[in-house]
């Protein structure tokens, strides 16, 4: 609690007002483990119009050891909230409120390689969900909401072999090819660029 209250009064502002003491509130909730916290400390970073001024500030820190930690803290958020839900009974509506919370700040924050193995990391899920049987429609409905969210991710992956293999793990679980056939079929009906997020 005291981690987050240090992080909301340095973003309380448009712009960060100690970029250190964030990079360092950052590594102490990675080296605690704290998703939530986090998840939510990544949020309140960018919660603002002048996100890329925030990243460039929190980048700047240490000779990039800002950006270093930025992209670990937002890589860490995403192993260690899709490791809570296969370790645990999931509450579907929790789990894709958070899975979509989570998918915005990828996005916004990170991209590149943290995006691709968020995307990666749902598959995983959303595998694991799709054979569950303690729950008969739920998993199901689960896992292709988190198809969805991964195919969309995917998309924003830049073009390539990583990509390539993305979209091919996304077609190996159950749903994947009607998770892709659905974003065709949007194509098709006029919608230009989908997104599922």
């Amino acid at each position: 609690r005291l981690l987050h209250l240090l992080l909301e009064l340095c973003t309380k502002n448009e712009k960060i007002s100690d970029a250190p003491l964030v990079t360092s509130v950052l590594s102490e909730m990675m080296k605690l483990e704290l998703p939530r916290t986090l998840l939510s400390g990544c949020e309140r970073i960018a919660r603002s119009d002048q996100i890329s001024a925030r990243v460039d500030s929190i980048s700047s820190v240490g000779n990039g050891e800002g950006a270093r930690v930025l992209s670990r803290a937002v890589s860490e958020t995403t192993r260690l909230i899709i490791r809570g839900f296969q370790s645990a009974d999931i509450d579907v509506d929790e789990c894709l409120q958070v899975v979509e919370r989570l998918a915005k700040v990828v996005m916004e924050l990170e991209g590149g390689e943290s995006l691709a193995l968020f995307s990666e990391e749902l598959c995983k899920l959303a595998n694991a969900t799709s054979k569950s049987s303690s729950n008969a429609s739920s998993p199901t409905d689960l896992s292709k909401r988190l198809l969805e969210v991964a195919f969309d991710s995917a998309c924003n992956v830049k073009e390539g072999k990583h990509r390539s293999e993305l979209f091919s793990k996304i077609l190996a679980v159950d749903g994947g090819l009607n998770v892709v056939n659905e974003f065709h079929r949007a194509i098709e009906s006029g919608v230009s660029s989908p997104s599922l997020v």
